[in-house]
């Protein structure tokens, strides 16, 4: 509680006799058609905005990416959010190709393999936000020790990291909207190895790609090897060298 009795929401200050915001959002300059006192464009039922930044609000519950833009941001939130409310926040710098640098580990999450000169862990920020919202979902479900394992995305500039892919931008496309991932055991944790090892389960990897689809990864590639689906229904087209990794590729989401 703040002079006047208003509360400090940081962005702005909360004027609770009136139920109105009574300073003026710190960005109101790049939204000219929209009131400086209005707090997430007058529809606080749909989108939430604590930071009173480019925001990409991401719900788990009814798999939905809201954003609340900025023009000419130098980065972007994410809340990942549920009913109950929110779960985590990170904030993700934008480079000059309009890419993410997606973080290193995180709820739910970590990566393998060494970083290429150029980098190799850039997203376009929908599909960082999907993904996000993937490994959340993930590691919310019945299996809390969820962890998996990412690895070559895209590079700084959204090409293919050290131009031995096909994909991930590469000849075939998929700058930024391309990721590598470690199959896992039956909890979701990604281990080192193949389909064809100990550890692999494939009911549990054909859940985490349906998963995937909830979020809008439609185009995936799985291992190739014999017997290893046992004739699942399996979100992903067999592909070579996929034996001791999966792709996704996101797609978008559905309206």
């Amino acid at each position: 509680m703040h002079v006047y009795d208003m509360y400090d929401y940081g962005a702005r200050g909360y004027y609770p006799a009136s139920g109105r915001f009574m300073t003026v959002d710190p960005l109101a300059e790049k939204h000219y058609n929209i009131s400086p006192y209005a707090y997430c464009m007058n529809n606080p039922i749909k989108y939430t905005d604590p930071l009173g930044l480019d925001t990409f609000n991401v719900n788990i519950s009814n798999h939905t990416i809201d954003r609340t833009p900025v023009e000419n941001s130098k980065n972007h939130t994410y809340i990942l959010e549920n009913e109950e409310g929110t779960l985590t926040t990170t904030t993700l710098d934008i480079n000059e190709n309009g890419q993410v640098l997606f973080p290193e580990s995180g709820f739910g999450f970590t990566r393998y393999g060494s970083t290429e000169e150029n980098g190799d862990h850039y997203l376009t920020p929908e599909a960082a936000a999907a993904t996000l919202g993937l490994v959340t979902e993930v590691a919310l479900s019945e299996n809390s020790g969820a962890k998996i394992s990412f690895g070559d995305m895209s590079d700084s500039n959204g090409g293919a990291p050290g131009g031995n892919h096909q994909t991930h931008g590469g000849k075939n496309g998929g700058s930024g909207i391309c990721m590598d991932y470690r199959y896992t055991n039956d909890i979701f944790v990604s281990k080192q190895g193949t389909t064809k090892s100990s550890w692999f389960d494939a009911e549990t990897n054909k859940s985490f790609l349906d998963y995937a689809k909830g979020w809008g990864f439609n185009q995936n590639y799985i291992s190739p090897q014999k017997g290893v689906w046992e004739n699942l229904p399996v979100n992903g087209k067999p592909m070579i060298k996929h034996e001791n990794h999966g792709h996704l590729t996101f797609k978008g989401l559905k309206r």
